[in-house]
């Protein structure tokens, strides 16, 4: 499901609002696969944003992606285009970071 976000080229550079799909994935971790041997095990969220590309071609490095007061984004290393989308690894923004950023809808 779309949401509209706030997009912001770098930390100061407020462009506008554009619509994305944020993905948050539990990934297991340390466990071979195909085996019953008990490894060590753990489970880590994979956050992901997917870009529609007539709104951003190709999201640079350490763009910011906000999409609530208390939820944002840095973007990180996109995938190979998809079609009409591209996605790209993000990483969770602090409370500091959101601080002042302006919100989708103007608010």
């Amino acid at each position: 499901m779309k949401v509209p976000a706030s997009y912001y080229s770098d930390a100061a550079t407020y462009v506008g609002t554009i619509y994305v799909r944020v993905h948050t994935k539990w990934t297991e971790e340390g466990d071979l696969k195909g085996t019953n041997l008990n490894y060590a095990e753990r489970e880590t969220i994979t956050p992901r944003i997917v870009f529609d590309r007539s709104e951003i071609a190709n999201p640079p490095r350490n763009s910011l992606i906000i999409v609530s007061a208390e939820e944002g984004y840095r973007v990180g290393q996109t995938e190979p285009p998809d079609g009409i989308t591209i996605t790209a690894e993000v990483s969770p923004l602090s409370p500091a970071d959101l601080a002042g950023k302006t919100l989708p809808g103007g608010a």
